[in-house]
């Protein structure tokens, strides 16, 4: 599985802002259309075997609106599902590059687990649209498609909530992260219970709000019209009912992630961030009720865009606590990241050929490396600069030799150390600090 990891270079200062925000939005997608793809494929497979237990056509008929609204096109899997997926893989193995954490290998799986469900999907939503007369094949589809979601959601959940315990990234080894943490177990809860919420929401908004009202020519794109008295109720009370139930439990778990968050993770942005997110749901279970209450759909689209309001602030929260946590990773990249940007800035100025390049680079890392220890007319950690180049004038490469790997020579003073420099940066170090002195104290 390294060979994912081997395609990730060492990300830019750049590319890290840039992936923190990605990676805000595509888990916001991602998770929302991997939440709505569960709950409508467990609600769509336990209304058909019902509709056959009770024979009752009322349940055939929901379970297949219900498989045709959400699972949709073979592209709206590609696109919500597949594509994210994949870009959550590169953007977390750029923020985790070169960490001890199986990052990669996690995601690919991640990746392989959500190919696999999407596909799994449509062909239920086929079996179950085609009138498949084999049940148990339709069975099994909906079913091979609820495992593979929930290997993904596993995976996906214990990998980002093992990215906020750094001192556990060496413990675990498996193929798949597996390690017990009540934090871990909360993360699970919010999840499935902010799938139900939003599936639940979904419901109201696409049966009876989406494409403003007009009237449906199939039960895919538009809110669906000419509906049974009867019908229109029983989804309305389900899709409110469900998500009023789930969006009350979310506020306890919120809470409850707030109380098993590891340490390193804690930062009060997160708190404030958390107490938004309560408001947003409070807001929500109030429409919720006027919904059930008056009977009354017209809430449907401001629950449904308040609820993926509120699981973009949740998602911002996780990020602020994933960001603190790996706090220390991030000055180690910050610091590859200049080395990287000093290469570059090398290969570009050694190829112009410009004497006067190499001695901009050296000073720039004279200035980062050993400014604290040396100085041109003055001991302090080491020799003045004045005293010990004039041995070097006649031969560069003795300089940069030793600059490359230092030696201790004069008993006055401490041994230096090696400063992990390239060959082509102590060269550069060299010519500035035999070009400083000659011009300046000579």
């Amino acid at each position: 599985m390294n060979f994912i990891s081997n395609l990730i270079t060492t990300p830019t200062k750049e590319h890290l802002l840039l992936n923190h925000y990605i990676i805000i939005i595509i888990s916001l997608v991602f998770l929302t259309y991997i939440g709505i793809l569960f709950g409508s494929v467990f609600l769509s497979l336990i209304y058909f075997n019902r509709s056959r237990s009770e024979e009752n056509p009322f349940f055939l008929k929901l379970a297949k609106d219900l498989a045709s609204t959400f699972i949709g096109k073979k592209s709206t899997g590609l696109i919500l599902g597949i594509i994210p997926s994949f870009v959550l893989l590169v953007s977390f193995s750029q923020i985790l590059y070169d960490s001890s954490i199986l990052i990669s290998q996690y995601f690919l799986y991640i990746f392989l687990f959500t190919t696999a469900s999407v596909l799994f999907a449509h062909l239920y939503q086929n079996s179950m649209l085609n009138d498949e007369k084999n049940e148990q094949v339709r069975n099994l589809w909906g079913a091979l498609t609820l495992v593979g979601l929930v290997l993904m959601i596993f995976t996906f959940i214990s990998t980002t909530g093992l990215i906020l315990f750094p001192s556990r990234w060496t413990l675990v080894r498996m193929q798949i992260p597996v390690f017990f943490d009540f934090n871990i177990v909360v993360r699970f809860m919010i999840f499935f219970a902010a799938a139900f919420a939003v599936t639940g929401s979904a419901i109201i908004f696409f049966f009876f709000n989406w494409g403003g009202g007009l009237p449906a020519q199939s039960y895919t794109q538009a809110g669906k019209q000419n509906l049974d008295k009867d019908y229109r109720e029983y989804v309305a009370k389900l899709g409110g009912g469900l998500s009023l139930g789930f969006t009350l439990l979310l506020p306890l778990l919120i809470v409850w992630n707030f109380k098993t968050i590891p340490p390193l993770a804690e930062t009060y942005a997160a708190y404030w961030v958390a107490v938004a997110a309560l408001v947003l749901l409070l807001v929500i279970a109030n429409l919720l009720y006027l919904l059930l209450k008056n009977s009354n759909v017209k809430y449907g689209s401001s629950i449904f865009v308040l609820l993926i309001i509120t699981l973009l602030v949740m998602t911002v929260n996780d990020n602020i606590a994933r960001e603190q946590a790996l706090t220390q990773q991030s000055l180690i990249l910050a610091a590859k990241a200049d080395e990287v940007e000093m290469e570059i800035k090398m290969e570009q100025e050694q190829a112009k050929g410009t004497g006067e390049a190499d001695i901009a680079i050296g000073e720039q890392i004279f200035n980062s490396k050993c400014i604290a220890c040396h100085r041109f007319d003055q001991k302090l950690v080491g020799p003045a600069y004045k005293d010990v180049l004039p041995q070097f004038e006649n031969d560069m490469d003795a300089l940069v030799n030793f600059v490359l790997n230092p030696k201790k020579v004069n008993p006055d003073f401490p041994a230096m150390p090696n400063q992990g420099l390239k060959p082509q940066e102590a060269r550069a170090v060299a010519k500035y600090i035999m070009h400083e002195y000659q011009t300046k104290y000579k």
